[in-house]
C-alpha cells in the first residue's frame, strides 16, 4: 500500500499539468482565431506586448490597459486540471494519459473557439485529423478506423447536404436578404471526420448516438426558456462541437475503465 503522503506528491504533477495545459490552452483560444495560427502577442484587449517573462505564462491583469482575464481562463484550468488527474488515476500506462490529455486540450480549444466565434479553424481541422488518425489506428487498427471513417463521413455528409436543402426549401424568400447558416456546417462535417477516424466503427454510432441526444436535450432547453421569456426561436445558434466533444470524451472514458 502506498503511504497517504506519497499518493499527494503523485497527485501534484497531474494536477500542475491540468494548470499548465489549461494557460496554454486560454491562449490558443484567444489567439488563434485572431491571427489564424499559433501566435502569442501580448495583452487582448490592448495588443501590447508584455514586458516582464512571468506575465507571458500568468499574465492576470494588463499593465499598460489594467484588463483582467477572463472567467474563461478559471474554467477551463479547472476542467483540464480535473481531467489530467483524473486521466491519470485510471490510465494503464503513460501512453493512454498522454493520449487521453491531448484529446481533451485539443476539444476544449476546438470547442471554446465553436462558442465564442461560430467557426472551425483549418488548423484546427489539420491538427485533428493527425491526431485522429494515428491515435485512431493505435486504439482499432487502420481497417476499423478507415470504416469508421466513412460510416461518421456519410452520416455528417448527409446531414450536411439535407440542412442545406432544408434551408434553401424553408428560407428561400429571406435568402435574398441575408446569409442564413444551416443547422450543420462544413467545419462540423469535418470535425465529424475526425471523431469517425477517431472512435473506429465500433463507437462511431454510440457516440453519435450521444452527441444528437445531448444537442437535443440542451437545445430544448434553451429553446423552452426563450418560449418562456418570449424571445426569437428562430436565430437559435448551438454550437456542434461541444456536444460531439463530450460525448466522444464519455466514449474513450468507457473504454479505458473497461480495459
Amino acid at each position: 500500500m502506498v503511504p497517504i503522503y506519497n499518493q499527494n506528491i503523485i497527485l501534484l504533477f497531474p494536477g500542475f499539468l491540468g494548470i499548465c495545459l489549461g494557460i496554454v490552452c486560454d491562449w490558443l483560444v484567444t489567439k488563434v482565431p485572431m491571427t489564424r495560427g499559433i501566435i502569442i502577442r501580448g495583452c487582448v484587449h490592448c495588443e501590447r506586448k508584455f514586458q516582464i517573462s512571468a506575465q507571458q505564462i500568468w499574465p492576470l491583469r494588463c499593465n499598460t490597459c489594467g484588463s483582467f482575464r477572463p472567467l474563461r481562463l478559471w474554467i477551463i484550468v479547472g476542467i483540464l486540471t480535473i481531467s489530467s488527474i483524473f486521466f491519470w488515476n485510471i490510465s494503464k500506462c503513460e501512453l493512454y494519459f498522454v493520449c487521453a490529455l491531448t484529446l481533451m486540450v485539443f476539444f476544449t480549444v476546438v470547442s471554446v473557439i465553436d462558442i465564442e466565434h461560430r467557426v472551425i479553424l483549418k488548423i484546427e481541422i489539420f491538427i485533428g485529423l493527425i491526431l485522429a488518425f494515428l491515435i485512431g489506428i493505435f486504439r482499432n487498427g487502420i481497417l476499423s478506423c478507415l470504416f469508421g471513417a466513412g460510416v461518421g463521413v456519410s452520416l455528417f455528409l448527409g446531414s450536411y447536404l439535407l440542412g442545406k436543402i432544408y434551408v434553401r426549401i424553408r428560407y428561400s424568400s429571406e435568402m435574398q436578404n441575408r446569409e442564413i447558416e444551416p443547422a450543420i456546417g462544413f467545419g462540423d462535417m469535418c470535425f465529424g471526420f475526425i471523431i469517425s477516424l477517431l472512435l473506429g466503427w465500433s463507437e462511431i454510432l454510440i457516440g453519435l448516438f450521444l452527441s444528437v441526444l445531448f444537442t437535443g436535450i440542451f437545445g430544448s432547453f434553451i429553446l423552452a426558456r426563450r418560449i418562456v421569456n418570449r424571445e426569437d426561436t428562430k436565430n437559435l445558434y448551438l454550437p456542434l462541437t461541444p456536444f460531439i466533444s463530450l460525448a466522444t470524451i464519455l466514449v474513450l472514458t468507457m473504454d479505458l475503465l473497461r480495459y
